[in-house]
């Protein structure tokens, strides 16, 4: 799974095709079309302890401790169905940092 900022510079650095409409010099996100397996994530909107997540069965069970955060994501095209993502797998989105920013995690945020 390979996931992606919202930004038109994330994604052409994968080499996505963009549709357009005849009638239109724009594209829309209807008319984005995503390789397999690649995601954009539009929002985080909760972050919480993998602990947490286990006690109130909100998770599966996983091989990590009970202490790594996770974040609910919303992505972009499929509304209703967010899923709570480890930070390692989110931790290079621009999405993630403005999140860190607000919410003061700042000390999760990678360094390159």
């Amino acid at each position: 799974m390979k996931i992606l900022n919202s930004s038109d510079d994330e994604m052409d650095k994968i080499g996505l095709e963009l549709e357009k409409s005849e009638s239109s010099s724009s594209v829309t996100d209807d008319e984005l079309t995503l390789p397999d397996g690649v995601f954009i994530v539009q929002e985080i909107v909760d972050h919480k302890c993998y602990g947490e997540l286990r006690r109130k069965k909100l998770i599966d069970r996983r091989n990590v401790s009970y202490n790594s955060s996770f974040f609910r994501v919303h992505w972009k095209g499929f509304p209703g169905q967010d899923t709570w993502e480890p930070l390692q797998s989110i931790q290079h989105v621009d999405v993630f940092k403005e999140y860190a920013h607000k919410h003061n995690l700042i000390h999760l945020i990678r360094k390159f």
